[in-house]
């Protein structure tokens, strides 16, 4: 959440450097973001959708999302978020993740992470 980019909630997001693979990426996003330290490498979650920009006047984006695992433990890991990306966190439910996402095509992810975790 960052009070000059709308203050809302979603999951780490970020840019490819050139020459680095998609997954790549994902990892190296979620680590700077978040401090954690992730055992293996992502894995896609649904297909890769286009959308525009609000305020970017005919730009089309490609967003590609990626889930992470954190090893099993008692209790959970501390976050230490980059104040320049997020000014806030929390662990929260599935369903109430699915309540807070700022934005439709964060909580279609969300639905297809959560359909491929309940066929596992």
């Amino acid at each position: 959440m960052r009070p000059e980019r709308g203050e809302f909630w979603q999951p780490v997001t970020g840019g490819v450097e050139s020459g680095e693979a998609l997954a790549a990426a994902a990892l190296r996003e979620a680590k700077e973001e978040t401090g954690l330290e992730f055992p293996s490498l992502p894995s896609p979650i649904a297909e890769p959708f286009e959308f525009e920009r609000p305020g970017v006047p005919r730009q089309t984006f490609r967003e590609f999302s990626f889930s992470l695992s954190l090893p099993h433990q008692s209790a959970f890991p501390e976050v230490h978020l980059d104040p320049n990306e997020h000014t806030d966190f929390q662990w929260v439910t599935a369903k109430e993740a699915l309540q807070r996402v700022g934005y439709p095509s964060n909580a279609q992810v969300l639905e297809s992470l959560l359909r491929r975790l309940v066929q596992e």
